[in-house]
C-alpha cells in the first residue's frame, strides 16, 4: 500500500522548527549571520522526511497518548539532527552536491570567491559548513529538550543522545576502513549498524513510543525492527551509490566509487571476487582520478560478482524480520499498517 501523507504533521513540524528559529532569528541578525540561516531554510525544508514519519506512526501506533506538539518538536529535532551529519558528511566525502543544488560547503566557497574575500575560498567553504553543522546540532538538542516537560523526556533524551553518538561512531568507523583499506565484510556491516542501522529508523520509532508513554515491550520491538530496517536502509544507500541514476538521486554516482567507500557491496565484491578481479577492484576502487569510463567499469565488474544480488538479498532478508518484528508487536489502530508502508517505501526507493 502507498505510505499515506500526514499533512498536518508536517505543517505541525515545521511549525516547530520555524518558531524555534525565529527565537534563534535574533542573534543571527545580531551577528551579522543570516545568510547563513537563509542558507539553512531550504535545507531543513528538502529530504524526504522519513525520520518524521517513522517517529509520527510509531507515536500513533502506541496510543498517541500525548499532545501532537511534543511529537511535532521532536520530528524538528530528528531532523535538525540529520542536517547535521548531512552538511558534516558532504564536507567529509568532498561532495559537490546535495539534493540536487550545490552542497553547504560548496555555496559557501562561491560566495567566497564571487566577493572576493581573503584566504582560501574552498577552505572558508569547508570550515563554514562545519560551523553550520554545529549549529544544527545545538538547535537539535534544544528542541528535543522542549519536546515535553513530563516524565518521559528522560527516555526520550536517552534515545536521542544514543542516536547522535552511535551515528558519530558509525562516521569515524567509516574513517579508518576508507583509510587502512582492509575491506572485512564485518567490519563494513558495522559501518553500516552504526550510521544507520542504530540511527536512522530505530530511535525515531522509539522516540514516539516514548512520547506515548507506550511499555517498555513496544519500545524494544520498535528498536529491533528499527535496527534491521535502518541497516537495510544504508545498504540500500549504498546501491543506489554506485548503480543509481544521478538524475533521479541528485548525486553523482561515482563519488562513492571515487572515495572508496568502505561499503558491504564493495566487502561483498571483493569477497566473491576472482584473484584477477579482487586486484581490479583494489586498484581502481578509491582513485579520485577515475574516469566515467572506468566507473562504468567498475560498476559492470562488482555487478559480475553477483555482490549487487548479494546486497539485494540482505536488504530483502533484514525486511522480512522488520515485517515480523511489526506484525508481532502491541501497535495499536492504523500504526502498524503505516509502519509497515513506509518500511517497503524505504527500503524500494530509487534514490
Amino acid at each position: 500500500m502507498p505510505v499515506k501523507a500526514v499533512p498536518a504533521m508536517r505543517h505541525a513540524s515545521d511549525h516547530a522548527l520555524s518558531a524555534f528559529l525565529e527565537l534563534e532569528e535574533h542573534d543571527m541578525l545580531e551577528t551579522g549571520l543570516r545568510d547563513h540561516l537563509d542558507l539553512l531554510r531550504p535545507f531543513f525544508r528538502g529530504g524526504k522526511h522519513l525520520r518524521s514519519q517513522f517517529c509520527y506512526w510509531a507515536w500513533k501506533g502506541a496510543g498517541a497518548n500525548c499532545p501532537m506538539e511534543h511529537v511535532a518538536k521532536a520530528a524538528a529535532a530528528l531532523e535538525l539532527l540529520h542536517s547535521t551529519f548531512l552538511i558534516h558528511d558532504d564536507v567529509l566525502d568532498q561532495s559537490e552536491t546535495r539534493r540536487g543544488t550545490p552542497a553547504y560547503h560548496r555555496q559557501w566557497a562561491d560566495r567566497h570567491r564571487s566577493r572576493q574575500w581573503s584566504g582560501n575560498s574552498d577552505r572558508f567553504g569547508e570550515n563554514a559548513a562545519l560551523v553550520a553543522g554545529d549549529f544544527c546540532f545545538n538547535w537539535c538538542n534544544a528542541l528535543i529538550a522542549s519536546s515535553t516537560t513530563s516524565d518521559r523526556l528522560a527516555t526520550v533524551l536517552g534515545i536521542f543522545f544514543r542516536m547522535s553518538s552511535d551515528a558519530s561512531y558509525g562516521q569515524m568507523l567509516e574513517l579508518h576502513v576508507q583509510a587502512d583499506r582492509n575491506f572485512d565484510p564485518a567490519r563494513c556491516l558495522k559501518v553500516a549498524e552504526y550510521k544507520a542501522g542504530r540511527y536512522m529508523i530505530a530511535p525515531p520509532l522509539q522516540i514516539g513510543a516514548a512520547l506515548a508513554g507506550a511499555p517498555e515491550q513496544l519500545i524494544d520491538a520498535y528498536g529491533e525492527a528499527g535496527r534491521d530496517l535502518g541497516t537495510a536502509y544504508q545498504l540500500r544507500d549504498d546501491l543506489i551509490g554506485v548503480f543509481g541514476d544521478p538524475a533521479v538521486t541528485g548525486k553523482p554516482n561515482i563519488d562513492d566509487l571515487r572515495e572508496g567507500k568502505p561499503t558491504v557491496l564493495f566487502a561483498t565484491a571483493l569477497q566473491l571476487a576472482t584473484e584477477a578481479q579482487r586486484k581490479t577492484l583494489l586498484n581502481s576502487y578509491g582513485r579520485p582520478d577515475i574516469t566515467p569510463d572506468t566507473a562504468h567499469e567498475l560498476r559492470a565488474l562488482i555487478a559480475s560478482t553477483g555482490a549487487q544480488d548479494a546486497v539485494e538479498e540482505a536488504i530483502q532478508e533484514r525486511h522480512t524480520r522488520a515485517v515480523r518484528t511489526l506484525n508481532a508487536a502491541p501497535i495499536t489502530g492504523e500504526g502498524r499498517e503505516e509502519l509497515l508502508a513506509l518500511a517497503h517505501a524505504a527500503l524500494q526507493r530509487a534514490a
